[in-house]
This record gives C-alpha cells, sequence and structure tokens, in this order.
C-alpha cells in the first residue's frame, strides 16, 4: 500500500503469523528482553493474546510476597549487593515500602553528616574523580546544595576547551541527547558558536522543514495518522495531551495499539500531502479514523525563536514552572537550545516547603490519587517520597481494584465477546492479561474469525522501516 504513496521508498512487509511470532520469541530469554528487541512482535503477540503460547521457553514474571522478597534479600550481605543480584526482588521491595523489613539482616545505609562528606571529599581533588569513587557522597552533598561547603579545594568549574568539547559531544548520538547527559559543555558550545562543528558527526531528528508520518493503529481496527519532526517526543505528547477527543478516549479505556512511523523525515509540503493519502488508504480498507481535524495541519511550530525573542517571552514571569505553563513552546525552544538558564536569570526559584499538614490540606481538596496528581503534581510527588501518600489519601476512594481470577472469570462470564467485556470493563481485561489468564476468561467466547486476523495482519506488515 505505501510503496504506490511513498514512491522509491522500501518497503518491509511482516506477516506476525503463530509461527513467525514463536520463532522471534525464540531468540529471547525473558518477555522483557523480547519487548526491548521487538516490539512490534512482542505486540502482536500481546495484542492477539498469544504470549503464553510463544513464551513458553521464558520464566513466568514473578509474583513478590514478603516471603520471596525475604528469601530473595538473605542471599545479600548488602543493599547494593542485592539491587545489583536481583534488582526485580530489590525494586519491588522499594515499591512497597518492605525494604526495613526484608533487609533487617543488612548494615543500615549510609547516615551523611556534613562531617562525613567533607572527610570523603577530601580524599579527592577533582569532582569528576569524586563522583567515581565515592557517588552516594557525591549526590547526597549536590541534592543539599552544600558542594561549596565541603569541598571548598576542588575546582568549582572546568575549563571548556574545544577539544573537551568535541570529546563531550562525541559520546552521545543527537543534540538532545548531549543537552541531556552534559548540559554544561552543550550550553558552553552552543554560546560559542561551536554546536555544529561538535555535533558533526550527529544524526539530525527532523525540524520545521522536514516531518515523518506515524500512526497509531489500536487494537480495536481505529487509526490516528499524524506528522512530526520528533517522533519520540510526539508520541509522549499524545499520550499526555490527546489531540483528539476519541483518542483520548482509547487510552483511558486501556485499548492495545502499535505505534508506527511509516516514513522518514520528508520535506514539509511533501508530508502534509501524503499524510492525507495515508489516512485516506486506512480508511478504504475499514479502519476508523480517530482524527478530529483535516491532515496537513503544520501545527504552530512555525514561529522562529531568537534569543530576544525568548527572553522577551521569559520577562512576563516569575518563575520557570508559570513560563512553561503560559508559552510551553517558547519555554521547550529555550530548552532546546540551552537557553533556559540565561532567558530565567531574573526569575528566583519557588520551592514549596511540604510540611504534613500542607499535604493533607491539598490533599482534601481531591476525591481520587489521579485527580490530586494531576492538579498538584509537586505536593503529590512530596507525599510519595516521604511515603505519606496513605495517610494524606485517607478520605479518596481507591482508584484500583484488586483483581483475583475469579473475579476477572465472573467479570468476564457476563459477557458474549472479548470486544464486548473490553468495551464495559477495560481495567478487567487489562488485568486477565498481565496475569496470563486472558484465554482462560474468554474460553466461553467464540474466537475471532481467520479471515479477520489475516486482513489485519496483511496491513500491519505493510510499513516502512528506519
Amino acid at each position: 500500500m505505501y510503496a504506490a504513496l511513498c514512491g522509491n521508498m522500501e518497503m518491509a512487509k511482516l506477516k506476525w503469523t503463530l509461527d513467525a511470532l514463536k520463532a522471534s520469541a525464540a531468540k529471547y530469554k525473558t518477555r522483557a528482553e523480547w519487548s526491548k528487541a521487538e516490539i512490534n512482535a512482542y505486540s502482536a503477540a500481546k495484542t492477539r493474546g498469544l504470549l503464553d503460547e510463544v513464551c513458553t521457553h521464558m520464566p513466568k514474571p514473578v509474583r513478590w510476597t514478603i516471603k520471596n522478597l525475604k528469601e530473595s534479600a538473605a542471599k545479600y550481605k548488602t543493599r547494593n549487593e542485592w539491587n545489583k543480584g536481583d534488582p526485580r526482588a530489590y525494586v519491588a521491595a522499594k515499591k512497597r515500602g518492605l525494604l526495613d523489613e526484608v533487609c533487617q539482616h543488612m548494615p543500615k545505609p549510609q547516615r551523611w553528616t556534613t562531617e562525613k562528606l567533607k572527610a570523603s571529599a577530601a580524599n579527592y581533588k577533582t569532582r569528576e574523580e569524586w563522583i567515581k569513587e565515592d557517588p552516594a557522597a557525591y549526590r547526597t552533598a549536590r541534592d543539599r546544595k552544600i558542594l561549596d561547603q565541603v569541598a571548598p579545594h576542588i575546582p568549582k568549574l572546568k575549563r571548556w576547551t574545544l577539544e573537551l568539547l568535541k570529546a563531550s559531544a562525541a559520546k552521545y548520538k543527537t543534540r538532545k541527547a548531549w543537552m541531556n547527559g552534559d548540559s554544561g559543555a552543550y550550553s558552553t558550545a552552543h554560546k560559542r558558536g561551536v554546536l555544529d562543528e561538535c555535533c558533526a558527526h550527529m544524526k539530525r531528528i527532523g525540524n520545521r522543514n522536514n516531518r515523518a508520518i506515524y500512526a497509531f493503529e489500536f487494537a480495536d481496527n481505529s487509526v490516528y495518522v499524524g506528522l512530526t519532526y520528533d517522533v519520540t517526543k510526539r508520541k509522549r505528547e499524545h499520550h499526555m495531551k490527546p489531540t483528539s477527543k476519541l483518542m483520548a478516549a482509547k487510552f483511558a479505556s486501556d485499548v492495545p495499539y502499535v505505534f508506527r512511523v511509516l516514513t522518514d523525515y520528508l520535506p514539509v509540503d511533501e508530508a502534509a500531502r501524503l499524510e492525507g493519502e495515508v489516512l485516506a488508504s486506512y480508511q478504504a480498507e475499514g479502519w476508523n479514523s480517530l482524527n478530529s481535524s483535516a491532515t496537513g495541519s503544520l501545527g504552530t511550530n512555525e514561529v522562529k525563536w531568537t534569543l530576544d525573542k525568548l527572553k522577551e517571552s521569559a520577562a512576563k514571569y516569575k518563575t520557570r514552572g508559570e513560563w512553561q505553563k503560559k508559552e510551553p513552546r517558547a519555554y521547550d525552544a529555550a530548552s532546546n537550545h540551552g537557553l533556559l538558564d540565561e532567558c530565567c536569570d531574573h526569575m528566583k526559584p519557588v520551592r514549596e516547603s511540604w510540611t504534613l499538614e500542607k499535604l493533607k490540606a491539598s490533599a482534601a481538596k481531591y476525591g481520587t490519587k489521579k485527580e490530586w496528581r494531576e492538579a498538584e503534581p509537586s505536593a503529590y510527588s512530596s507525599a510519595r517520597g516521604r511515603k505519606l501518600l496513605d495517610e494524606c489519601c485517607a478520605h479518596m476512594q481507591p482508584i484500583r481494584k484488586s483483581w483475583t481470577p475469579d473475579k476477572l472469570k465472573s467479570s468476564a462470564a457476563k459477557y458474549k465477546t472479548k470486544k464486548e467485556w473490553q468495551k464495559a470493563e477495560p481495567d478487567a481485561c487489562s488485568a486477565a492479561r498481565k496475569h496470563g489468564i486472558y484465554d482462560d476468561c474468554c474460553s466461553h467466547m467464540p474466537k475471532r474469525a481467520k479471515s479477520q486476523k489475516s486482513n489485519k495482519g496483511a496491513h500491519s506488515g505493510q510499513l516502512q522501516l528506519f
């Protein structure tokens, strides 16, 4: 299909039959490893309820009880050793607040006083050496913002030569990765006008003149087609704030989907024209469109943000959070170009001191944890980090139902088809898949016709790989 639309673009035809899925899964030892390496195959198996059948050679996910956690922890002498040796067990214990209980035989973590931090820093001549040899001490001093106090003998700033900037840039594949990984070096290169020279080896992503076409293919045969200059960022944005109400409903109902990048970054006019043709081809094959507006829209990213324009925008606000909320495009442009500090030098960091009383007062305004998290993320994060969620949210209704196998089977028994069950009780469907009993719960329901699987598989197989 896309060969006709995209001219000389090379097509990759993949038809995920049961044998093809088994062959793909056989290369890996765990489901996580398979999902990371071949997400398309894994998603196809998950959507069609075939995970248990094709993953029989893999260990089943462990259900961590307190007994299992204690048995795992007993093999190690320190928490750090346990985290490295059995990270899944360690993370499970940490998430459930059971670390102290299962690690009673281990020495307690180091309590860093100012004197201990000074003693640690005294052993090193540079921050790089300190970070490498005693990262816990360095992170503690950094987080408490007392680096200068405990390490006055260590040079504060690194003098960036062109050679050092190039060496830093060489560790990264894209400018964004460099900016996130070593913001100091990136910002210095930008200010000195040597970004292009330092980034000559990097592969550029799209921009306002070049866009790629992507699609969200949902399991209920609905599709959303769009174009973007950064597919990774756009996928994340759709989850945070979907542009289509119909699409938002799909995410809210946890309808399975596959995210596909259909083209490379094309000239913007060609991409805008091709987007409409791609959506039309989907509709011709029986897919239901979730696009709420006409295709070909390029959004509002056509503004060219100069340093003066960014400063003018930032000058209207007192905090970075306020600027990001009111003018997110200007804020993102400053962040992407490493200019946040320069544009925000008039702003003062505002940090709310969250006492238990303030957290309870904040939580009291909302009926569920989700409402609180979305409305006041700072308060919610503070309560979660300090393990005060249960105390602050005692008045709230639980947002998650505890699904046992019997409850899931009772839920499924009310419906005649999988689609009907998914539409009426999406939470139950998702829980059944996660517990690996989806097929068992749906054993009384008719299976999908083979012709439908064949048609959908044939369409899913026609995609462009980049």
